[in-house]
């Protein structure tokens, strides 16, 4: 899907931490922002380690220590964020990306399946953002989500 050994990742609303614990195996630095701080503070206080790289803030108020260098790829699980914030997130996560990063944003198959105006605006709006987008939905045990991946080159889609 992407790489993401040796790559600096950023995890937006990452909730209960599944995200950042599960990318961190496969090498990755990985940051993240969450702005429920009732979930911040329940995953900071099972892994204090992750102090200085995570934040209880918005991405659009990244605190220097966390936003530092730009990053390979930006994370997003569930996309709920109201209509009219979709386009300003897609436009500042292009801004911290990397020239040849990736926007992976994941969404549940059962709700992609079964779809709504919302879940089917995604890809559209991700393409006024970034000239290539690719729906994956890949064949793993346990995985049961759909990834939408966007990228400003065309070159690094693959597996």
């Amino acid at each position: 899907m992407v790489e993401l050994k040796e790559k600096r990742v950023l995890s937006l609303g990452f909730g209960y931490g599944f995200e950042i614990t599960e990318i961190e195996k496969y090498g990755a630095d990985v940051y993240g922002v969450e702005p429920k701080l009732e979930l911040y503070s329940l995953f900071l206080s099972g892994n204090p380690e992750y102090k200085n790289k995570i934040a209880n803030t918005t991405l659009q108020q990244i605190p220097d220590n966390i936003k530092g260098e730009l990053f390979d790829v930006v994370f997003c699980s569930l996309w709920n964020i109201f209509l009219e914030e979709r386009v300003d997130v897609l436009y500042k996560c292009r801004e911290i990306l990397k020239s040849d990063g990736s926007l992976v944003i994941g969404l549940r198959d059962d709700i992609y399946i079964y779809g709504d105006e919302y879940i089917e605006s995604i890809p559209k709006l991700m393409r006024s953002c970034f000239p290539y987008v690719h729906a994956i939905k890949p064949q793993m045990n346990n995985v049961n989500k759909v990834f939408f991946i966007a990228k400003n080159q065309s070159m690094a889609f693959g597996g």
